[in-house]
């Protein structure tokens, strides 16, 4: 049976986001180590991205296709360097934006993207090692309805 569309654009931001690589003109290699849904434990797999699919809105249409809402959450994680933590964050957050292609572009089965949010959430304390940054996505999409 064939990937659920759900999945094929899960897959889809996976592979958009292991693009984000210094050598292809991002300000980060967080691209090195994409993950889904594994929190963040251990500073040795940095830097890393981690995709959180959420839950979806749906609205079924006279036509017979529903049209799907995911929620979508991307982390980026790295390791504090010489740069200001500010600045760190805030190249993660450029990198994101970018590798997901707004708008709609990271794949052609979504029909739409929107950008909930997107930044640090908490800065890093006195002797932290680890920023992190957070895009929140919304993806639209629709499919005939039975044939997700």
């Amino acid at each position: 049976m064939a990937d659920s569309i759900r999945e094929q654009i899960i897959q889809a931001v996976a592979a958009r986001m292991a693009v984000i690589r210094t050598a292809s003109g991002y300000h980060t290699d967080c691209g090195q180590n994409v993950s889904r849904c594994i929190p963040f434990t251990d500073a040795s797999h940095l830097p890393r991205i981690s995709i959180w699919p959420k839950s979806e809105n749906y609205t079924l249409t006279a036509s017979g296709y529903l049209h799907a809402q995911m929620k979508l959450d991307i982390e980026a994680h790295s390791v504090i360097g010489n740069l200001p933590v500010s600045v760190l964050v805030e190249q993660m957050l450029a990198d994101l934006l970018r590798a997901t292609g707004y708008p709609p572009g990271i794949c052609s089965l979504v029909d739409d993207m929107t950008l909930d949010s997107g930044g640090v959430s908490t800065y890093p304390g006195v002797g932290d090692r680890v920023a992190a940054t957070l895009v929140s996505l919304t993806v639209t999409y629709q499919f005939p309805f039975g044939e997700p």
